[in-house]
């Protein structure tokens, strides 16, 4: 890939958006194409104020949403990197150009914890076996918990299989320390139902929130009333998934 440049012309709608999922806040089509071209599009706009938007809920463009683009090998966490430098080159950096680089670096610091040691990586879902309570799982599975916050994210998950940074930390909080839940649970949940799951990611920062991983800390809680009342104050992520 040729070091970034900005597009003479926006990339056409329809090489960005499959009409079909146009609810989703991952309408994408998949490969290297789309992915290189959701690069250009999203990078010129919107990457200078990414740590004003990061943690919003809707739409597509309060994030890269390159996620599922890395996870299904579209495209390389170092072309990625290289787009970000790019773009700091030519228009300076700031809080946000750095934000994204460092949610990539945490996204590269999980896959080499596996690498480093991959047999106890995945040690903490042996030693969390359990018998779940089926009914309230399937509660929090299916977004029928009662919390609004809490549901309107999971029915994003279950309808669309995607979710926001944001939703993904409050949902797994609520299930670990709400609901007395075993962290494994969700984390089995989240691997059969999101588009970009990737392994070392995925249980790399369930162990986090549950303080059994990396700065292994007991009640990382998110209090999903405050939470809403910080990032969704008008309850509309909760209402259009509802």
């Amino acid at each position: 890939v040729e070091p970034f440049e900005i597009p003479e012309e926006r990339v056409p709608e329809q090489a960005l958006v499959d009409r079909e999922y146009a609810n989703s806040a991952l309408p994408f089509r998949g490969g290297e194409y789309q992915a290189i071209a959701r690069l250009k599009h999203w990078i010129p706009e919107h990457l200078k104020s990414y740590k004003e938007t990061r943690n919003q809920m809707l739409g597509t463009e309060y994030s890269s949403k390159m996620s599922a683009f890395l996870a299904w090998g579209c495209v390389s966490p170092v072309v990625m990197w290289s787009q970000i430098k790019s773009f700091e080159r030519v228009f300076g950096s700031n809080e946000s150009t750095y934000w994204l680089g460092f949610e990539l670096l945490w996204r590269e610091f999980f896959l080499w914890t596996w690498r480093k040691s991959p047999r106890n990586f995945y040690a903490y879902r042996q030693a969390e076996r359990h018998e779940l309570n089926s009914e309230k799982f399937e509660r929090w599975r299916t977004g029928n918990t009662g919390n609004r916050f809490v549901d309107g994210h999971m029915r994003e998950l279950l309808l669309s299989g995607y979710m926001s940074n944001r939703g993904r930390q409050n949902v797994a909080s609520y299930l670990i320390w709400d609901l007395e839940l075993r962290w494994v649970s969700g984390a089995r949940w989240f691997e059969s139902a999101l588009i970009d799951y990737e392994p070392c990611n995925n249980y790399g920062n369930w162990t986090y929130l549950a303080g059994v991983g990396n700065d292994p800390r007991g009640w990382r809680r998110f209090d999903p009333e405050r939470q809403q009342s910080m990032y969704d104050p008008g309850g509309a992520h909760a209402r259009f998934w509802l």
